[in-house]
């Protein structure tokens, strides 16, 4: 009955919208912040072989794919910043591996 009220339909079509455009604009910086936390992995993991493949060589199917999987963007930072202790992709791969602690 009272949504028949011309100015309640107005403010009900306002509100309406106002959501709308909140809920496109959140679903936007989510849909950006996920991209770039994407992008950032991708990076991190492309980085980390251009890094290590002069002293390592190419890593292997089970290691590139290891790498392709690694979620955690510290722990890939952190193997790339220490490549230089590492003489094979075999002593990566258990680092890469490890469960995140905290």
């Amino acid at each position: 009955m009272l949504k028949e009220v011309p100015l309640i339909q107005e403010w009900l079509q306002e509100r309406g919208e106002v959501g709308l455009a909140k809920g496109r604009d959140e679903g936007l910086a989510i849909g950006r912040d996920e991209g770039l936390a994407i992008g950032r992995l991708e990076a991190a993991r492309m980085i980390l072989i251009k890094v290590a493949e002069p002293r390592l060589g190419a890593p292997s199917p089970r290691v590139a794919l290891l790498i392709e999987g690694c979620t955690d963007l510290e722990r890939l930072i952190r193997v790339t910043a220490e490549i230089s202790q590492f003489e094979t992709w075999d002593e990566v791969f258990p680092v890469l591996q490890a469960p995140s602690t905290g």
